[in-house]
């Protein structure tokens, strides 16, 4: 009883961090979709003061 409450608590605790890897990974992309965005928009406005 005892060890398979252990393993039920180690396999909650293996979801969860599996989880949070996730999610911090869909952030780190959100994140690096945010700077692309923002060079994309530098080299824009550059193109644009280059042309006037």
């Amino acid at each position: 009883m005892v060890v398979g409450l252990l393993g039920l608590v180690g396999a909650g605790i293996s979801a969860f961090a599996l989880r949070q890897a996730s999610q911090e990974q869909a952030r780190a992309a959100l994140t690096v979709s945010f700077w692309n965005a923002g060079l994309q928009a530098r080299g824009l406005a550059q193109s644009i003061e280059h042309a006037v």
